[in-house]
């Protein structure tokens, strides 16, 4: 009986280590307290020997009490990005990926030569499949000087954006997976790619060297510096920042967060009906 009440103060002690503890329990906790303080004061090594003889289980438990205080502190985390959301610029001339009137915007900062950032595409093209008519993309440009084919290809992308925005989200989807091909071949194969679409390469030469193209690059760098974001990919879902290439359960735990808090805000009231004196008209 002695050795149980130890194993349950090791256990006990583990969940407060890990603040991992929601506080609730089935037993009385005064009794058990009271009868481990009583094995305790006649045999203080007992917790120790346990400790030895059942040091896996306690790694275990401590480990699983650090998982569920990381989940709950990173939920913390996120929900007060969610009530002081980042704001991003949104440019409305610029492609968007999915319904515009979408109620969660995702921003991507990336760089189309960042295998990091191919692997977030695919995951982003699930989110939108998934949340189909709940989320929007829009696209900023991060190109990394260590990749000498990102600046252009974000030039080629923003100038495709000027002729056809279906036709950019093409080519945003072939630089990403075909990354080899497009370091190897450079502008020369990236011009062959916009011609199968059907696009006016003379044009987009024209476009990829114009200060439009270059200016929204421009602000897209100046914004993530502001940001205080330093590598690709990020992402900023409704407000909260997500670096690297998450899962897609990460994305759908951020959306569903965004969605529960919207859904507990107060309605906004409809302002009251302007009432005039009867028989005055408008002037």
């Amino acid at each position: 009986m002695r050795r149980i009440l130890a194993l349950c103060l090791v256990a006990i002690l583990c969940c407060f280590v890990a603040a991992g503890c929601s506080g609730e329990s089935g037993f009385d906790k005064s009794d058990l307290k009271k009868r481990i303080s009583e094995v305790l004061r006649e045999d203080p090594e007992l917790v120790l020997d346990v400790l030895r003889e059942n040091n896996e289980t306690v790694f275990r438990i401590a480990e699983q009490g650090m998982a569920v205080a990381q989940q709950r502190a990173m939920r913390e985390q996120r929900m007060d990005m969610v009530k002081n959301p980042l704001q991003p610029e949104l440019d409305m001339d610029r492609p968007v990926r999915g319904p515009e009137d979408a109620p969660i915007t995702i921003v991507e900062y990336s760089d189309f030569q960042c295998p990091y950032c191919s692997d977030a595409a695919r995951t982003v093209e699930l989110l939108l499949q998934k949340h189909r008519g709940e989320v929007k993309l829009h696209f900023k440009h991060m190109p990394l000087s260590s990749h000498p084919m990102a600046l252009p290809a974000a030039r080629y992308f923003e100038a495709a954006s000027l002729q056809d925005e279906e036709k950019a989200w093409s080519l945003y989807d072939t630089f990403f997976q075909e990354q080899d091909a497009l370091k190897q071949g450079g502008e020369e194969w990236m011009k062959q790619q916009a011609a199968d679409l059907g696009l006016d390469v003379e044009q987009l030469e024209k476009d990829a060297a114009g200060s439009v193209v270059n200016n929204r690059i421009k602000d897209d760098l100046r914004e993530a510096k502001r940001l205080g974001i330093s590598g690709t990919p990020h992402f900023i879902v409704g407000g909260v920042l997500l670096a690297g290439a998450q899962p897609l359960e990460e994305f759908t735990s951020v959306i569903e967060l965004v969605k529960e808090h919207r859904a507990q805000q107060p309605a906004p009231q409809a302002e009251p009906a302007q009432k005039t004196d009867e028989g005055e008209g408008a002037q």
